[in-house]
């Protein structure tokens, strides 16, 4: 059921997601998968992390999608290129635009 929360919660997430597949966009591949001092997630983990965040909260608890979240297989991703993340983020924004 649409609530004003709801859509606006929706908004929001929609929102960031396409600004986030933007900016992924402007990272070289080279720097995707590399850390800098105290930083310890390079952004191609940081991009499947939120994905898989939001694919199982808003897909699979809200939206009963049958997601099955692997959290920990996230944090050890490395070297995916450009496009399975922006592929990763565009199943986010399916199962966030579904719910």
């Amino acid at each position: 059921m649409k609530t004003p929360l709801t859509e606006h919660l929706s908004t929001i997430l929609l929102r960031d997601l396409n600004e986030l597949k933007a900016e992924l966009d402007l990272v070289p591949a080279e720097h995707l998968w590399v850390t800098r001092p105290g930083i310890i997630n390079p952004i191609g983990v940081l991009v499947v992390h939120v994905c898989g965040n939001l694919r199982y909260f808003i897909g699979g608890v809200l939206g009963s999608d049958g997601y099955v979240r692997e959290r920990e297989a996230e944090f050890a991703v490395t070297h995916r290129p450009h496009s399975e993340l922006q592929e990763e983020l565009d199943r986010t924004l399916v199962a966030v635009e579904r719910v």
